[in-house]
């Protein structure tokens, strides 16, 4: 085959054409593989983050469920709680009936009187008490019918409070 210095030349250049065809080619094809690895990431990632965030809401949850407070009472805590119902009135007594510490916590337990209330009222109180952002936990109840009016109730409910120790800054 005798080719002559042009054709030559156009053959050289086809060659490298192809040649950096094929360098851009298999370059496309390496960057496409990279960017289907980082988007799976980016999903996982994005996954992730949506448990930790829902992980970081629950454990903000149950730090103010647990009394992650410093200090508070239960008298106070029980007014406030009635008071928003409209249920002062009912409120008969806050007992004190023990406590103590534990580790890095204070625990006070109370004996809470009520009379005259109705069953949706006793329920709203549970779950006030329930739902308060301090750690007060209903330890046990003792409901009783009221007779003379039938569809009221009085209820003694020990009432703890799980807070953390006063710190002291020093």
């Amino acid at each position: 085959m005798n080719l002559t210095g042009r054709s030559r030349t156009l053959m050289t250049i086809a060659a490298i054409a192809v040649l950096l065809l094929f360098v851009v080619v298999s370059v496309n094809i390496k960057k496409r593989a990279e960017l289907s690895r980082t988007l799976k990431q980016f999903d996982e990632m994005v996954s992730i983050s949506g448990e930790f965030s829902g992980t970081g809401s629950d454990v903000g949850l149950i730090e103010r469920r647990i009394g992650l407070t410093e200090g508070g009472q239960i008298p106070v805590m029980m007014e406030k709680i009635v008071a928003e119902m409209g249920l002062r009135s009912k409120l008969s007594s806050v007992k004190p009936i023990g406590g103590g510490d534990r580790d890095n916590y204070l625990i006070s337990e109370s004996e809470v009187s009520f009379d005259n209330l109705s069953v949706n009222e006793l329920i709203n109180v549970l779950y006030g008490i329930y739902t308060a952002p301090a750690g007060l936990f209903v330890t046990s109840a003792d409901i009783k019918r009221d007779f003379s009016q039938g569809n009221l109730v009085d209820a003694k409910l020990n009432v703890k409070l799980v807070s953390f120790r006063k710190r002291s800054d020093g």
